[in-house]
């Protein structure tokens, strides 16, 4: 007699974990470096945008490994816990990507490749994020 196995519903799907990985460690790292190519390599508002971008990206990730650094215990990692868990973490990182998003309107921009690899990065995380919600 042939056994029937019922899928576990403890088991995360590979689609979610990635996610979770792409939200936690990848996302606001890589717009890190986008930020600081673009303000160091731009001019005039495209500069101020990418300073922004990359401002809020730091300060989500300081809140992200403050308690590795056991600096969990200030006011300011309580209220940016509650900003990084607003929408569920993806509220944070969409502000801290719309200044960059800005600097590819602005004077003063330079090398489009960053916007394409921003534009790559955001369609990631958003597919992964859609994905895990199906």
């Amino acid at each position: 007699m042939e056994r029937c196995e019922l899928p576990s519903f403890l088991e995360p799907s590979p689609m979610l974990l990635a996610f979770i990985i792409v939200k936690t460690f990848v996302y606001l790292e890589v717009l890190c470096l986008l930020a600081l190519v673009r303000f160091l390599f731009a001019r005039r508002a495209a500069r101020w945008m990418a300073a922004l971008a990359l401002g809020l990206a730091v300060a989500g990730l300081g809140v992200l490994f403050a308690p590795a650094w056991d600096m969990a215990g200030g006011a300011f990692y309580a209220q940016g816990a509650r900003g990084m868990a607003f929408g569920a973490g993806m509220g944070w990182l969409l502000v801290a990507s719309a200044p960059l998003v800005v600097s590819a309107f602005v004077a003063g921009r330079r090398w489009v490749w960053i916007d394409v690899l921003h534009g790559l990065l955001m369609a990631g995380l958003l597919g992964l994020w859609v994905w895990s919600l199906i």
